[in-house]
This record gives C-alpha cells, sequence and structure tokens, in this order.
C-alpha cells in the first residue's frame, strides 16, 4: 500500500525496524518497532505502529507480528515492549489484553489528529 511508503523511507533510517506480512504483493499486516527512547522504558522496544487490513482482522496476523516482536525483545535481553492505543479502541485494547499486555497506570498522552484531541494510553508486556 503505497501510503506507507513515505513512512517506512523516513523511518528506516532512523532505527526503526519493520515486519510485514504480505500475500501476492499485497500487503496483510506489518508492525513497526523500536528501541524506546523514553527514559521510563529505556530497555524495552516501542510498537511504534501495527496495521492489520481490515479484510484480514481476526486471522492471527496481528498476533503473529506482535509475538515476533516480543520474541525479538525476548532474544535480545530486554525488559519487555510497549506501545500506544487510542484510549476509545476497544477493540485494539481488548486484543492487547489478550496479548498479555497490561494497561500502565496513569501514563497518558494526548495527541491531535484533524484538529481533533485524542487521548493515547500506554499498553505494557513484562518479560
Amino acid at each position: 500500500h503505497d501510503a506507507w511508503v513515505p513512512f517506512f523511507n523516513t523511518y528506516l533510517n532512523n532505527g526503526l525496524k519493520a515486519k510485514i506480512i504480505c500475500e501476492n504483493l499485497k500487503m496483510l499486516g506489518a508492525v513497526s518497532y523500536k528501541k524506546s527512547d523514553d527514559n521510563k522504558f529505556d530497555n524495552f522496544i516501542e510498537v511504534v505502529s501495527l496495521y492489520i487490513d481490515p479484510y484480514e482482522f481476526r486471522n492471527g496476523l496481528g498476533k503473529a507480528l506482535l509475538n515476533s516482536v516480543i520474541s525479538e525483545a525476548e532474544n535480545n535481553n530486554f525488559s519487555g515492549v510497549f506501545l500506544w492505543t487510542l484510549k476509545e479502541n476497544k477493540n485494539a485494547r481488548a486484543f492487547y489484553n489478550k496479548m498479555g499486555f497490561g494497561l500502565s497506570c496513569n501514563d497518558e498522552i494526548t495527541c491531535s489528529i484533524g484538529g481533533e484531541n485524542f487521548i493515547n494510553v500506554r499498553y505494557v508486556y513484562k518479560i
């Protein structure tokens, strides 16, 4: 999907890693991640983005991508993995809970998208 090309071109040169699942040249899912630059989580991997084609929801792709990042964290002696998600995204939050991530208490940030403010909450997987 061409919308991801500028994102990956910019960030892959700055320490960001990505894993992509494709079938017949169509991207079905992708995860991007990096070593955390947050002092509170300095020995963690941060998942920067997780994308699954909506037609592929509930086919195990998100689980496979997150598990691959968790395995990489384990194999490289990181303390865990964290990510941010929209507070109102109940489906994503349920998925992260099912994957073993826990909500980080009082850990919220506000972001502005299209002039509208949204609250993101942090989920943490400890190794």
